[in-house]
């Protein structure tokens, strides 16, 4: 996102991922909405429609929600690096919240609700207004938003929290909600309490959030001397076998006190992900590390000039992840009602058949509504926002050791020094500025 900053750190890496974290949702809604045309016909449902399958790689795309979880560790992370040591002023950065959020938002659940050819009730407007639309083809992915922006609501008194108190005070929250949730699991009047509920609300997810609050004071206070380490793929193995252990257990589908615990684990081993990935990957890292300037001086103008290129590309993906992530109902919805008849003739097994219209149909055409829907309904919204931060803080005695990161300068003085925009940065890491 275009920050209204300028002082603000841009990280290409982080669009890198976010643009991962949408491709997954539109494969994983997908295969599963396809499959389920295929097979019987019918509407999917998880119970009886759920994917399974022994290939870790078959089921990074069957348990594709992750990417939700991936999302939220993001803006946990991001939002942490951007706002360190400055004070946050609150009003305007929940109204920079909304003018990035709301838009597009009501733009979708507005066609959605005009698909059920119904007068619009005030109840239907409550809903809307606070993202409780269900109701509606476009709406699988509005409960997300509600837990995101309670996320924003809460950020400024947490990064305060983690400023003064340190990463203990987040880990002893993390504690505290893990022990209340099983609490209110016990508590339950049934006798096979459900678990959906507390994992798809703030309570199951809250601990993502935190974890990639965590995340973040890790790379500013070391991160930048552990740059390259750690190769971003060894990391993401953990995740793999994470999610290929959950869809052996039929965790989804199931209410398995295991699931209390689930969503504390998806997001440790996407907070390990994106601190190694953001790391080795960034502009920063790889002009402070020996080893990795060592490996830019080996590679030829032609491998710089693609990965370059890559880069680029990944980040303006990511650019417009956010109109992907509610755009992307609308295209499979579309496909499903057009296009099940011809794709039964093709000779594939259904799952297959199902995760090539996806791949090769699906995705193009939702990344290309979405750069248009980013121009057209995003961006005019964006250019309203303020800044937020203010003046950055003299940094106390002892500061340092308390927290593990200095609080002093905008640019991290006494962590890690956080990337600034430069010239060199925009030529190979991608456009600058998007955060915020």
């Amino acid at each position: 996102m275009r920050s209204s900053d300028s002082d603000r750190v841009y990280l290409a890496p982080v669009d890198h991922l976010r643009a991962a974290a949408a491709v997954l949702v539109v494969l994983y809604h997908g295969c599963q909405l396809f499959t389920a045309r295929l097979e019987g016909g019918g509407a999917f449902t998880a119970e009886t429609g759920w994917l399974y399958s022994a290939n870790p790689a078959a089921t990074l795309v069957f348990e594709g929600h992750t990417a939700v979880a991936l999302f939220m560790v993001l803006s946990g992370f991001i939002f942490t690096v951007g706002a360190h040591g400055r004070p946050i002023r609150y009003g305007r950065f929940v109204t920079n919240r909304l003018l990035r959020v709301y838009p597009l938002y009501l733009v979708v659940a507005v066609l959605g609700l005009a698909t059920q050819v119904a007068l619009v009730s005030y109840e239907d407007v409550l809903r809307l207004l606070t993202f409780a639309t269900p109701g509606q083809p476009y709406g699988g992915v509005f409960w997300t938003l509600s837990v995101e922006v309670q996320f924003y609501l809460l950020f400024p008194l947490l990064n305060r929290l983690l400023t003064e108190r340190g990463p203990g005070a987040l880990l002893r929250l993390l504690g505290a909600v893990a022990l209340l949730r099983v609490l209110v699991w016990l508590s339950s009047p049934v006798p096979e309490p459900p678990t959906t509920a507390l994992y798809l609300g703030l309570a199951g997810r809250i601990d993502q959030f935190l974890l990639g609050m965590l995340a973040a004071w890790w790379y500013l206070g070391r991160g930048e001397r552990a740059g390259g380490r750690w190769p971003a793929w060894a990391a993401l193995g953990p995740a793999v076998v994470a999610l290929w252990s959950y869809n052996q257990l039929h965790g989804f589908v199931s209410d398995s006190p295991l699931k209390l615990v689930w969503g504390t684990v998806e997001g440790a081993v996407w907070a390990l992900f994106v601190a190694v990935y953001v790391t080795g990957a960034g502009p920063a890292a790889s002009a402070a590390v020996p080893g990795q300037a060592g490996r830019a001086g080996r590679e030829g103008p032609r491998w710089r000039a693609w990965r370059g290129r890559l880069s680029r590309g990944a980040a303006r993906l990511g650019e417009v992840s956010y109109s992907i992530y509610l755009t992307h109902f609308m295209v499979l919805t579309v496909l499903g009602e057009y296009a099940g008849r011809a794709l039964a003739a093709v000779p594939l097994p259904p799952v297959w058949a199902a995760f090539a219209l996806t791949a090769a149909v699906a995705l193009p055409l939702t990344v290309a509504l979405s750069f248009l829907t980013y121009h057209a309904v995003e961006l005019p919204f964006l250019k309203l926002r303020r800044p937020y931060l203010g003046a950055a803080r003299a940094e106390a005695p002892g500061t340092r050791e308390a927290t593990g990161v200095g609080a002093a300068a905008p640019d991290g003085g006494g962590g890690a020094p956080r990337p600034r925009r430069r010239e060199a940065d925009r030529g190979r890491w991608g456009v600058p500025g998007r955060h915020g």
